[in-house]
């Protein structure tokens, strides 16, 4: 996945989790979006060797019609590949 790039997931069963990655530059901020109207999104932003403080979550922040749409504005603080994992935040929902 790239920059700018729009990508359909599903989460197929419960507890389900899909990931993408995406290779950042140190200082390249972007603009991540989970927008769904089958289950309540969490988004979390993390990379290799991260730590806790550095993990980035959102579960509601992106509104959408339901209000329970993901969102996060990061900032990278390193170059390399970074995780982009999404998960029902009930972990029971599909769609």
């Amino acid at each position: 996945m790239s920059v700018g790039d729009t990508v359909a997931g599903s989460l197929d069963t419960n507890l389900d989790i899909d990931y993408f990655l995406l290779d950042l530059k140190k200082g390249q901020t972007v603009v991540v979006c989970v927008e769904s109207l089958n289950f309540d999104a969490e988004l979390t932003i993390d990379f290799l060797g991260s730590r806790d403080e550095q993990v980035t979550i959102d579960n509601d922040g992106g509104g959408g019609i339901l209000g329970t749409d993901a969102e996060i504005t990061y900032r990278a603080i390193q170059d390399g590949p970074h995780y982009l994992v999404v998960v029902s935040a009930s972990g029971f929902d599909t769609g």
